[in-house]
């Protein structure tokens, strides 16, 4: 059975610039199946900062992300 699992996320954007962030938690499972092991939980979060670079006729941008 795989384990209670739930996220949430926020997104941020003005003019050419804009910020995210996401948070995943996963729950330990400790109901498993014979030869199975249970797992411990975690949560992963991830954040990233962008900015639109103005080029005429191209859409350009760049980025910096984090997994954590």
């Amino acid at each position: 059975m795989a384990p209670l699992r739930y996220g949430f996320g926020a997104d941020y954007r003005q003019d050419r610039s804009g910020a995210r962030v996401d948070a995943n938690i996963v729950a330990g499972q400790d109901r498993v199946a014979a030869g199975e092991l249970p797992t411990d939980g975690y949560t992963m979060l991830n954040a990233s900062v962008s900015y639109h670079l103005p080029a005429p006729g191209v859409r350009l941008e760049t980025f910096l992300r984090g997994q954590f």
